[in-house]
């Protein structure tokens, strides 16, 4: 995985993660595989299923989730997992 570029002025997660993306990334430590949609349930605020899609794909093409997509067509579901925990993570 390549190491994330650290903001030094940010606190915590933020350091590595923008903010929408660190508050993705704590809900998916706290569970085993999600979808967009429980994803998007569980985050504070009212956004979209196309900002929540967007920012989930952008944390796998970086190599922070895997995705797993079965289906096809109108009944296609991706999952999201974490590559790491958050402990190996901040371990790094």
């Amino acid at each position: 995985m390549k190491v994330p570029r650290m903001k030094m002025h940010e606190e915590g997660l933020n350091r590595f993660f923008g903010s929408l993306e660190a508050q993705i990334m704590k809900i998916i430590w706290e569970h085993e595989e999600v979808t967009i949609k429980q994803v998007q349930s569980l985050l504070d605020g009212e956004l979209s299923y196309n900002a929540v899609m967007t920012v989930m794909n952008r944390l796998h093409e970086k190599g922070h989730l895997n995705k797993k997509t079965t289906g096809a067509g109108r009944n296609r579901l991706s999952t999201y997992q974490s590559i790491q925990s958050k402990d190996e993570f901040l371990r790094f």
